[in-house]
């Protein structure tokens, strides 16, 4: 049971690197204006959040709330 558990967290690992690994390799080839970023992160139960200083608040929470809401979407479907 223990290598099970272990195969799953190195799965959920190597997921959260790749989208780590696009995110950087978007921001690394970005032509324009790169303006803020927020990340979220659950480490051993415990969310963590990251963010670059934020320019446009009201934006971001305008897109917060769409991403809770696709989330009670992916949650109900």
């Amino acid at each position: 049971m223990t290598d099970l558990v272990e195969v799953a967290n190195e799965l959920r690992r190597e997921s959260v690197l790749k989208v780590l690994k696009e995110v950087t390799d978007d921001v690394t080839s970005a032509t324009g204006s790169v303006d803020d970023v927020l990340v979220m992160i659950k480490i051993d139960g415990t969310y963590l959040r990251y963010s670059s200083k934020i320019e446009d608040t009201m934006g971001l929470v305008s897109f917060l709330e769409l991403m809770k809401h696709d989330v009670l979407r992916r949650m109900s479907s």
